[in-house]
């Protein structure tokens, strides 16, 4: 996950267009999704969103990113157990899903 700025559209000659979206967000954003397995976490984000964002992130270190020029550094979030899932839901005041 990353934010920021991007430029979306339709791209190339008339014989080949493409719709695409294009931004360093964007690379960041790909290449944190192919690190996941790597890092064997369910979900990393860059630095942008994860100060932006408040949630309990966990920085990794830095990283020199494919297709990037400097090293960025990468945020991983908890994996929560369901009993950890439903204690956070208490304090946020969240109703529980009913079982069917």
């Amino acid at each position: 996950l990353e934010t920021g700025v991007a430029t979306i559209g339709i791209f190339g000659s008339q014989s080949r267009r493409t719709h695409t979206v294009l931004g360093e967000s964007v690379t960041v954003a790909v290449q944190l999704q192919a690190l996941t397995a790597d890092l064997a976490s369910p979900v990393l984000a860059g630095e942008t969103l994860a100060t932006r964002v408040r949630g309990d992130w966990k920085a990794l270190g830095y990283f020199l990113l494919p297709g990037l020029t400097r090293s960025r550094r990468v945020y991983s979030l908890p994996v929560l157990s369901p009993a950890q899932q439903q204690e956070r839901l208490k304090l946020l005041d969240i109703p529980r899903p009913s079982a069917a």
